[in-house]
């Protein structure tokens, strides 16, 4: 650590609010949306250095379901089954024998080894295990994959008390509580990891993804509104310094959020009322700038999908129909696709001087696509992904919900990629805070 540096040297946030209606504005940022991406609160900056070399190995869906053969595979008392799923640790990929899964919100089975029967359709699945976080998911019936792994992030005391934190810190301010959802974990660990092993502090991360597109990458079905923090002592001192904004606000109240969110853009995203949805990243990486790295990925996921249908970065050519619907209790309103430029690496450098990409980054870098288009009508419509070109692919379900960016449910493609967000499974639990 730089000598005389203040703890909470720099804190970012990432804050969008965007009503979801009929008209075709989703929160997407040419909507005439406000973006809060942060701001300095800290007493001092610093040089983040360190090195622009990948910490982290490229290629796989680390969150959320993964496609494909795996290890444990289905046994001959499966061979009946729809779908096989694997439940194993994100760690060290070994079974996790205390998972129980729910489709269409009934109870369909447990144990690491998941046999599901499912008709054909979408089915919204859920997979829960004490000591994990959530994974959020569903199965297409035909389309999707029907050999699957899914590895869950274990919650430690830490994360666990971080979540009973920010849950305390919400019902104060008059939000309901979040849970803790597996693929918005996953990203904020890598994200938080990353930062520590490269050496940069930003919402951006080296290869030119934004927290909104690294989530849908990465395996989650909702794009994250994100917090940052680092240099602090615990994760009670980094929720401090969030918390610490509301008294920037006019009245100092939740309400200010809705015209004041430039102001207290961290507090505002941690009690907004619609998020149901939270991602922890909590990692200590000796030798790096600032030693320990905190992430918030908050989510507002009220519709479902499959994330196997279509992998995060589909050939050229490829085509799918890929299905979205709303959550239970939830009313369609439209769906949508947008497009925005494939993404350029940015310089480690440039990271550290402009963390929100506001000016120094290159211009195709963007938080949301910059334009949309209504895909159906009255009913939610089969999407069809345009993937005959390089470009960052986004589908989007607007449902009665009232969420940050715009979308009960986000999917996300990059046709003809070469690179995903850097994840590190197993070779970073050395970095983990108990």
């Amino acid at each position: 650590m730089a000598p005389g540096l203040a703890r909470g040297i720099v804190v970012g946030a990432l804050l969008v609010f965007a009503a979801c209606s009929s008209d075709a504005s989703h929160g997407f940022g040419s909507d005439g949306t406000s973006s809060d991406a942060g701001g300095d609160v800290s007493s001092g900056t610093g040089d983040g250095g360190g090195s622009s070399s990948s910490g982290g190995s490229s290629g796989g869906s680390s969150g959320g379901f993964d496609s494909g053969s795996d290890a444990t595979g289905p046994t001959d008392s499966q061979a009946g089954c729809s779908v096989t799923i694997a439940v194993v640790d994100y760690f060290t990929s070994a079974g996790v024998t205390g998972a129980s899964a729910t489709v269409d919100g009934a109870a369909a089975g447990s144990g690491a080894a998941l046999c599901l029967h499912v008709a054909a359709g979408l089915h919204p699945v859920s997979i829960a295990a004490s000591g994990y976080a959530t994974d959020n998911g569903a199965i297409q019936m035909p389309g999707g994959a029907t050999n699957r792994t899914v590895r869950l992030f274990p919650v430690g005391t830490s994360l666990a008390g971080w979540v009973a934190l920010v849950n305390s810190d919400r019902q104060a301010n008059g939000a309901p509580p979040v849970q803790l959802d597996n693929g918005l974990t996953i990203a904020a660990w890598d994200h938080a990891v990353d930062m520590g092993v490269q050496g940069y502090y930003a919402h951006f991360d080296p290869h030119g993804f934004a927290p909104t597109t690294r989530s849908l990458l990465l395996g989650s079905m909702v794009m994250g509104s994100e917090n940052i923090d680092a240099d602090q002592p615990s994760y009670s001192a980094a929720e401090s310094v969030f918390m610490a904004e509301k008294s920037m606000l006019p009245n100092q109240s939740p309400a200010d959020c809705a015209a004041s969110s430039s102001l207290a853009g961290h507090y505002c995203n941690i009690v907004f009322a619609a998020h149901n949805w939270v991602g922890l990243g909590l990692a200590s990486v000796p030798g790096s700038p600032w030693g320990t790295y905190y992430d918030q990925e908050f989510g507002d996921l009220y519709g479902y999908y499959d994330t196997t249908v279509l992998p995060p970065e589909p050939a050229l050519g490829a085509s799918a129909s890929l299905q979205m619907l709303p959550a239970a209790g939830q009313s369609f309103v439209d769906d949508y696709v947008g497009t925005m430029q494939a993404p350029t690496p940015i310089s480690i450098a440039t990271l550290n001087a402009d963390m929100t990409c506001a000016s120094m980054c290159p211009a195709g870098d963007q938080w949301f696509p910059g334009n949309e288009m209504t895909v159906g009508g009255s009913t939610p419509t089969p999407f069809m992904p345009p993937l005959s070109q390089s470009q960052m692919v986004f589908a989007g379900l607007a449902t009665n919900a009232m969420p940050y960016v715009g979308a009960a449910a986000w999917a996300g493609f990059w046709p003809g990629g070469t690179v995903l967000p850097d994840s590190y499974g197993a070779s970073s639990a050395t970095y983990l805070v108990p």
